[in-house]
């Protein structure tokens, strides 16, 4: 059942392109690393997994959402997928791609807590340093580091501040949340 119709461009620039060698370094310095080859267009393993309407599956939630757990349109603002998917195809994703993969990382995520008394979650995202066409910041320059936090809600405000100190040691610029 060949439902994706998002242009190549598309896919290249929605992908995370290179993020897992941006962190390949990492377990050298004590890091655990899971990554995952999954696009947006198939699974987006940063959404809620009951996060899916109507357009995009059908039997979805009753809320419009074109970047749900499975993305309906591209960054570009194009079709992704020709049509809704079956119920069944949701379900084998989660199955298959979302929830090992949330499993995984509990499993690091207690592992570090029960060695450290904490862990902290980095996921890695690329993105363009100029907003395109479509976006909500359409020309503007992005910042180099955007940590991303959920209005500063989601991480403790030390590490906020020491991201921001370490991105000021190598002159980057940072913006919490933006885009």
């Amino acid at each position: 059942m060949a439902t994706l119709i998002a242009p190549a461009q598309s896919l290249g620039r929605d992908a995370d392109l290179f993020v897992d060698d941006l962190y390949a370094d990492a377990p050298d310095v004590g890091a655990s690393c899971s990554c995952h080859m999954s696009v947006v267009y198939v699974c987006d393993l940063n959404r809620a997994e009951t996060d899916a309407d109507p357009l995009t599956v059908e039997g979805g939630a009753a809320r419009s959402a074109p970047h749900g757990v499975i993305w309906r349109v591209t960054t570009d603002n194009r079709p992704a997928l020709q049509r809704p998917l079956p119920f069944a195809e949701l379900e084998r994703r989660l199955v298959r791609i979302y929830r090992p993969y949330h499993q995984t990382l509990q499993a690091l995520i207690k592992q570090r807590v029960a060695e450290f008394g904490y862990a902290i979650l980095l996921c890695g995202h690329s993105m363009p340093s100029r907003g395109r066409e479509g976006h909500i910041d359409p020309g503007r320059e992005r910042a180099d580091v955007v940590p991303g936090s959920r209005g500063r809600t989601t991480c403790s405000d030390s590490i906020l501040r020491l991201v921001d100190r370490q991105a000021a040691a190598f002159r980057l610029s940072v913006a919490h949340d933006e885009p």
